[in-house]
């Protein structure tokens, strides 16, 4: 058999059931797409989703995405006619049988072309339902919490040095946070607790999706921040900014895009959450809030201010500690620009 025609034969025997043959070959993968684990490649704790969608789907922060029969590569070292042997055999396909006749061997790749295409475009109506289905949970359960809470201040953002500000607030004194996506429609809450506890509302379509904290007329640039205290703190720093809140740093490339495209001339500016540990000399691979800014600012030729502290701090508990003229000040001295890997300061006396 033809190596092209071996992998086609073992992606269409495969589809569907690609967790038992990753399983037969000794690599684990979570049950559900929510879960994340360590790489059955390259370790680490958290960082591979297995999303399977019938192909063995899957994305590892460090290693990447890929089908199954990529995994089965990443994890044996090998190319893909190898890995393909390797499926084959547990999927019992004799790879070593030889086509004599050439016709029914183009007539054998035209059906498994025609039944893959079939599948994909299963697989495409399957997700559209599926993504629908979501939509209209989420905006049912919205809609009946949204009913239920009041226009008014939260203890949670006195908490933070915040007063004055008002948000839809449900009886257990939680905000309840629309996110919209680039229409203006709300895709996605979060819900804050008086003691800061965040939860997404469930069916919620948080990637891409934001909160806006300030409007102004004739904007001067656009700031991104993670939380709502950050936004609202750096909104009184710069008040002549459109300034909104991404919710966490996995969403700060998202909203940074979907800002750009909304606004093409604007500077944008993404006010980073300094996550560095008390005592690290170096900021390094720990600091989630810097490396997610710095990409997420270097993809929209964006710039980044990061609080300057030695220790995990973000620009709303910079603000509580020093005060509004000191962290402005700070902010503004603050901005620069991602160089690969590395920055260089910007002073900015917005």
């Amino acid at each position: 058999m033809r190596n092209i025609d071996l992998i086609h034969e073992v992606t269409h025997a495969a589809a569907g059931r690609w967790p038992s043959v990753l399983a037969s070959l000794n690599i684990d993968v979570p049950d559900s797409p929510r879960k994340h684990t360590s790489c059955p490649a390259c370790g680490g704790k958290d960082r591979f989703r297995f999303d399977d969608n019938g192909r063995g789907s899957h994305i590892c922060g460090q290693c990447g995405a890929g089908d199954g029969l990529d995994l089965i590569k990443k994890v044996n070292n090998c190319d893909t006619t190898q890995a393909a042997r390797l499926a084959a055999n547990v999927l019992g396909i004799d790879y070593q049988a030889k086509e004599t006749d050439p016709t029914t061997a183009s007539q054998r790749r035209k059906r498994l072309g025609a039944e893959q295409q079939q599948r994909e475009q299963e697989y495409k109506k399957q997700a559209a339902e599926d993504v629908k289905q979501r939509r209209d949970m989420f905006a049912r359960l919205y809609t009946g919490i949204r009913q239920q809470a009041v226009q008014g201040e939260s203890d949670y953002l006195r908490s933070k040095g915040l007063s004055g500000f008002t948000f839809p607030i449900l009886t257990n004194g939680s905000i309840l946070l629309p996110l919209v996506d680039e229409s203006g429609t709300v895709v996605a809450a979060q819900t804050i607790t008086p003691q800061g506890e965040k939860r997404l509302v469930s069916g919620s379509a948080k990637r891409g999706a934001y909160h806006t904290v300030s409007t102004p007329e004739q904007s001067q640039e656009v700031i991104i921040a993670e939380g709502l205290a950050t936004a609202l703190s750096v909104h009184l720093m710069r008040p002549d900014a459109l300034t909104v809140c991404a919710i966490d740093a996995g969403n700060l490339l998202p909203v940074a895009e979907a800002m750009r495209r909304s606004h093409p001339v604007l500077p944008i500016i993404i006010a980073a959450d300094n996550d560095q540990q008390t005592g690290d000399a170096k900021t390094g691979d720990t600091n989630t809030g810097k490396i997610a800014a710095e990409k997420a600012a270097s993809s929209v030729a964006g710039r980044v201010s990061l609080p300057p502290t030695d220790h995990k701090s973000d620009w709303n508990d910079y603000h509580q500690q020093y005060g509004l003229e000191t962290a402005t000040q700070a902010f503004n001295e603050c901005i620069y620009q991602p160089v690969g890997g590395m920055h260089e300061t910007t002073v900015n006396s917005h």
